[in-house]
């Protein structure tokens, strides 16, 4: 079952005049009153933020366990990862499924990269919550695009740097495009396009134009997620939270309770990264990409223990 709400591979764009990066840019800038860059994944885009802070392997980067495999070989790729917080150069702040992550006020003097990548934010309020200059947001996690993510960030410096580099390696993008696009539509096992995606900075027409073409989802998979939300927390006497962040998913601490149905496990942060302390879930997901019949059927498994 996915995490994620499926991808929508639809290409067919005859309105060639949005066809530009500007056009997905100020989509988000409207909704968000703050700049973004975009980029051809969450990957490339980490990367760029990691050229730009010159990392190399004499510095160290602090990753939270249970974190991605995407995030490890990228990081791995510009510096050394280390899960001790005291002896890094840079923290990356894994907001995973939506869930905000906080630092204690002694370690947000570092250097700070928010990992956003399934978040859906609600303002221009919810970024930088830990201080940072950075956030990434993945765009095939929200919106059903095939590729695409977004940097959001304070530094001017870097906003230059990172507009430089969109339209470098342009033929390195259209191979990687197409590759991404064959590799999820077709299953394919050969993910090749992992590894080069770190040196990917360049979004070609087609994924220019699926990003377009997938625009939409993002309210309409926005009113679903909070639909089903208030209908979980209603159920179970949950505590409704103020939404500021929401994500694909509907955690439930295995401790607490259980279901029949086949949903994935895994182990999510308390609040503070620092802590090292993790609980077990499964995740119920709760995008667009569930049925309502699917959706109510899940919920009717779920039981307190």
């Amino acid at each position: 079952m996915n995490i994620w709400p499926n991808i929508n591979y639809e290409t067919n764009l005859t309105d060639f005049k949005t066809c530009k990066i500007t056009y997905i840019e100020s989509f988000f800038e409207k909704k968000f009153s703050t700049k973004n860059i975009l980029v051809p994944s969450a990957r490339s885009g980490f990367s760029l933020i990691l050229k730009f802070l010159e990392f190399n392997n004499y510095k160290n980067i602090f990753l939270n366990k249970f974190s991605p495999f995407c995030m490890k070989l990228t990081l791995s790729y510009f510096s050394n990862i280390n899960s001790n917080i005291k002896k890094v150069d840079l923290i990356i702040i894994n907001h995973r499924y939506g869930i905000r992550q906080y630092l204690k006020n002694k370690n947000q003097k570092k250097k700070i990269v928010e990992d956003s990548a399934d978040t859906i934010h609600f303002d221009e309020t919810c970024f930088f919550s830990n201080k940072s200059e950075f956030e990434v947001v993945s765009l095939p996690k929200i919106i059903s695009s095939y590729s695409g993510g977004l940097i959001y960030t304070k530094n001017q410096e870097f906003y230059k740097f990172a507009k430089k580099y969109q339209k470098n390696n342009k033929r390195l993008g259209i191979l990687q495009s197409q590759k991404k696009y064959y590799s999820q539509k077709y299953k394919s096992t050969n993910l090749d396009w992992w590894l080069d995606e770190i040196h990917n900075t360049y979004l070609d027409e087609m994924g220019l134009k699926n990003i377009i073409l997938n625009l939409k989802n993002f309210e309409e998979n926005k009113k679903i997620i909070l639909k089903r939300r208030k209908i979980i927390e209603e159920k179970f006497g949950i505590k409704k939270k103020i939404n500021t962040h929401i994500g694909p998913v509907f955690p439930f601490a295995i401790k607490k309770y259980r279901t029949s149905a086949p949903l994935p496990v895994y182990n999510i942060s308390n609040k503070f990264i620092e802590d090292q302390r993790f609980t077990k879930n499964f995740l119920f997901p709760i995008h667009k990409s569930i049925s309502e019949k699917k959706f109510f059927n899940i919920l009717k498994s779920i039981k307190k223990k």
